[in-house]
């Protein structure tokens, strides 16, 4: 397994946060065929060089960047991130795409579109909140890997201040999807800069089978070719092994640790889909996720767990991470 990690960072400003994680994918194998620090747009490549203001900038009014997984299975995605201003630093837009940005006007303030694009955080007119307002007080862990990993990614942040997880953003690959489902993906956001915990205690509901629609991953339903805007883009869920009438029998951290060896329970993610806007079934499976498990046993925040190797796991909210045998800085 190859991972390209970048964890315990505690950068100087969100522009600077966001910078890491360009850099950590593009190290791990993305590239950005478009970009603008908010003044000089390029058309072909990377003009974001520092995280700070000026030429070059990530931390100037609107500065955007799009990024571009390496060919696999014969598709590529592409995700487009754009700050609003140096003075909301905690707002972004980030938008999804199968087909390439590659069409619209894009300038130096303004980022190309697509025919298929997604927005996961944001809106065409407005951005939204990821990192807290309060900078210099995050905690930055990205991961990032390579092609036996799928080209899987997580950033999240802790707070200095309070503890807990305050945001997080991932793409991971699903495992045993239907040969037909050509985005075998969930992509899941979650920004809140004044609760912790609050974007991953919405990734998996202990208190349901379901977690929220509104609250839950995006994936692509029934996206047929990545020629056409075929298919929808909603919400997916995660089972929590449980009865929805019965709380009490869902695993979620609910069990003790393994007799054998005392070290906590881990349960693998399995993503379903229900066809509507709710969590009314009948459900589907999507698949199993590849790089992210769920937590058996009740654990705390930067917990790190011994699967494989030594802390090569990290507890974040009610799910587990790969992580690369650090102590997590909390």
């Amino acid at each position: 397994m190859a991972f390209t990690f970048s964890t315990n960072q505690q950068p100087a400003t969100c522009a600077a946060c966001v910078f890491l994680f360009k850099a950590t994918l593009k190290t791990a194998g993305w590239t950005v065929p478009s970009s603008s620090d908010g003044t000089t747009y390029n058309a072909s490549g990377d003009q974001i060089t520092t995280n700070t203001t000026g030429a070059g900038g990530m931390n100037n009014n609107f500065a955007w960047f799009i990024l571009t997984q390496p060919l696999l299975d014969g598709y590529q995605r592409h995700i487009a991130i754009q700050v609003v201003n140096a003075t909301v630093k905690n707002q972004f837009k980030i938008k999804l795409s199968w087909t390439g940005f590659n069409t619209g006007s894009p300038n130096a303030t303004t980022m190309p579109t697509a025919a298929d694009e997604q927005y996961i955080l944001g809106s065409a007119g407005a951005f939204g909140t990821l990192l807290d307002s309060t900078e210099n007080t995050l905690i930055s862990n990205i991961c990032a890997g390579g092609p036996t990993e799928k080209y899987h990614f997580y950033w999240y942040t802790t707070k200095l201040a309070t503890g807990g997880v305050g945001s997080i953003f991932m793409m991971d690959y699903v495992s045993g999807a239907n040969p037909q489902d050509y985005d075998p993906y969930i992509y899941y956001i979650n920004g809140n800069s004044t609760a912790p915990l609050s974007g991953l205690n919405s990734f998996v509901d202990t208190t349901n089978l379901v977690f929220s629609s509104s609250t839950g991953p995006f994936t692509w339903i029934n996206k047929h070719n990545v020629n056409g805007a075929t298919g929808s883009f909603s919400r997916s869920y995660f089972s929590t092994y449980g009865d929805a009438s019965n709380t009490g029998y869902s695993m979620v951290g609910k069990l003790g640790t393994n007799p054998y060896d005392g070290l906590p329970e881990t349960l693998p993610a399995y993503c379903v889909r229900s066809p509507g806007s709710g969590v009314i079934p009948p459900y589907d499976i999507k698949g199993k996720l590849l790089n992210t498990m769920v937590s058996g046993t009740t654990l705390v925040t930067a917990d790190t767990l011994n699967v494989s190797t030594s802390r090569d796991r990290v507890f974040c909210g009610p799910i587990i991470l790969m992580w690369d045998g650090s102590i997590p800085t909390v």
